[in-house]
């Protein structure tokens, strides 16, 4: 597995148990963030709230 991926099992028990007891499928937490993302966007959360939350660089402009 590439560097800085982690598996909810690894790395993470507490959170990797709280997902078995919820019923929810091992992942990555990578995969959560863009998720979360994609909700948020789709909610109407301003761009540059979602990218100030998640992290991302602002878009380039030319």
């Amino acid at each position: 597995m590439p560097s800085g991926v982690a598996r909810t099992g690894v790395g993470w028990p507490a959170l990797g148990a709280l997902l078995k007891d919820a019923g929810v499928r091992d992942g990555r937490l990578h995969d959560a963030r863009h998720i979360a993302a994609t909700v948020l966007l789709i909610l109407g959360v301003p761009y540059v709230v979602v990218g100030a939350i998640t992290g991302w660089e602002p878009p380039k402009t030319n």
